[in-house]
């Protein structure tokens, strides 16, 4: 049995001006210095699974703001700034709903140049002057079909894992008083990994069950499925709460200086 053709690689080059680049640098501040994580992200599951493109699909755009604890529409407008700039290619974005461009494909075709023949799709490739090259194996679309096929079966695999995992948290009888969050988190986020779990753990052991149940609730109205975001309402909240508490214990220490002074001098 022929071996597996392997596509995508195992290293990317990132170059020591990449957060200098003008295109990063528009991106940046566009939608803040969380948006690189998303990038990179990007980049790393390009090279890592068809090694020159990635195919943008609904469950990809959540596991990636999953993955980045960011939001959905963050990753979305990202990936649109991605394409204004000409970070990624517009129009194989428009047409074909990937991401790719010229630099990425000729990094791709470098860095697999020593295997027999480098494959890029017909319809995704870039480079014109590859066409008829000898050492570039142009695919046929039905090998097309069948490679976004995979592409999306890894997506719903990796779901399947991550869904594998939350579940587990059901069988546990010591840590039932933590389902309430969790199934809150599932019904208005999604997905939720082990260490998530953990974290939202964390946050009830030191706030407890109805404040982080609040403090979803807000997150959920902000749109917003960061723990950063809830963890930074709870302290708020706790802050808050310390500043009434001093403000009224002051209220109560206020001392009527009339009476003190009858009490101790007698009325006159």
């Amino acid at each position: 049995m022929a071996r597996p053709i392997a596509k995508g690689v195992d290293y990317f080059p990132l170059n020591v001006g990449f957060l200098s680049d003008i295109k990063i640098r528009k991106i940046m501040m566009a939608h803040g210095a969380s948006s690189i994580a998303v990038i990179i992200y990007i980049l790393t599951n390009i090279y890592k699974d068809e090694g020159y493109f990635m195919k943008v699909t609904d469950d990809e755009i959540n596991l990636i703001a999953f993955d980045t604890r960011t939001s959905v529409e963050m990753v979305a407008a990202v990936i649109e700034k991605a394409c204004e700039v000409d970070l990624f290619s517009a129009d194989m974005y428009k047409q074909h709903q990937i991401l790719t461009s010229k630099g990425i494909q000729s990094r791709y075709i470098k860095i697999t140049e020593r295997r027999k023949k480098p494959m890029l799709l017909t319809a995704y490739c870039l480079h014109d002057d590859y066409n008829n090259s000898v050492n570039v194996d142009i695919m046929s679309t039905e090998t097309q079909l069948m490679s976004a096929e995979m592409q999306q079966s890894k997506v719903k695999k990796r779901k399947e894992n991550i869904k594998e995992s939350k579940y587990k948290v059901n069988k546990s009888k010591e840590k039932s008083f933590l389902q309430p969050v969790f199934n809150n988190w599932l019904n208005n986020f999604g997905d939720i990994s082990s260490y998530l779990m953990e974290v939202l753990e964390s946050l009830v052991l030191e706030y407890g069950v109805d404040e982080v149940l609040s403090a979803l609730e807000v997150a959920k109205e902000k749109g917003t499925a960061n723990v950063k975001y809830i963890e930074g309402v709870l302290k708020n909240r706790k802050i808050q709460s310390y500043a009434d508490d001093r403000k009224s214990a002051k209220k109560d220490e206020q001392v009527d200086w009339d009476k003190e002074s009858a009490r101790v001098h007698g009325a006159t």
